[in-house]
């Protein structure tokens, strides 16, 4: 199953979604996000992560995992362009979603 989802990251997540665009641009990457904000990611080495926004809300998810995977020596195009979510009013960025300085104190 791990190879099916690589191949065809769609099916696990949707085609828009942040978790496919991680499989497509991480060889070997293996994620899931599931409910009340939990993610979870397999690496080709074997190391695994797991990820909980308290509150459950979303939208800190891919932000948080972004980090996680900065911080473990991961990085590309992509997972840069996960670190941001920007929050918008009226269609104009009012504020942002962003790793905290804390996180890995």
């Amino acid at each position: 199953m791990a190879n099916a989802f690589r191949e065809y990251p769609e099916y696990a997540s949707g085609s828009r979604r942040d978790e496919a665009r991680l499989m497509r641009t991480v060889d070997g990457l293996l994620c899931k996000a599931g409910a009340e904000s939990v993610y979870a990611v397999g690496l080709a080495d074997g190391r695994g992560i797991a990820v909980k926004v308290e509150d459950g809300n979303p939208r800190a998810r891919a932000v948080v995992m972004a980090a996680v995977l900065q911080h473990l020596g991961i990085d590309n195009e992509e997972i840069q362009s996960q670190t941001h979510l920007p929050l918008l009013g009226g269609g104009v960025e009012v504020g942002s979603v962003h790793p905290s300085p804390n996180l890995f104190s």
